[in-house]
């Protein structure tokens, strides 16, 4: 009788043990996939200022992968062609975001914005000249 305890004593405790195990790593894998918050830093002040996170994104921000396709998938819902930049958004060239948006890890890359989406203005010394920010 005693063995027989024994025996389902080790069982129960072995599936409570694996459970538990088992609890640890989906709550694991849910936190680094969705809500782990990867710091970003910038070279100065001012890439911070047009590229640095205000924290945006974790409630309003857009997944950067739907972010990035949209105006590929829906051209025709843009005033013109250029994707984002139709819009009238400036953006740098060699750079992965246009000025005033920032692209954030939290669980995954996410796009939000930034002061400089309204705190920023371009001009051109003549028609021809590259418009300077």
């Amino acid at each position: 009788m005693t063995i027989l305890k024994n025996k389902i004593g080790r069982v129960i405790t072995s599936i409570v043990l694996i459970v538990v195990l088992l609890a640890g790593v989906v709550g694991y894998v849910g936190w680094y996939n969705l809500f782990r918050e990867v710091p970003t830093y910038y070279e100065s002040p001012e890439e911070h200022f047009k590229y640095g996170s205000i924290g945006t994104e974790e409630a309003q921000g857009v997944p950067y992968w739907i972010w990035l396709v949209l105006p590929r998938i829906f051209p025709d819902k843009l005033p013109g062609p250029g994707g984002y930049t139709s819009l009238g958004i400036t953006w740098e060239e060699g750079k992965e975001m246009p000025v005033g948006f920032t692209k954030k890890t939290i669980g995954f890359p996410r796009v939000g914005i930034t002061c400089a989406v309204c705190h920023t203005a371009t001009y051109r010394k003549t028609e021809r000249d590259n418009p300077q920010l």
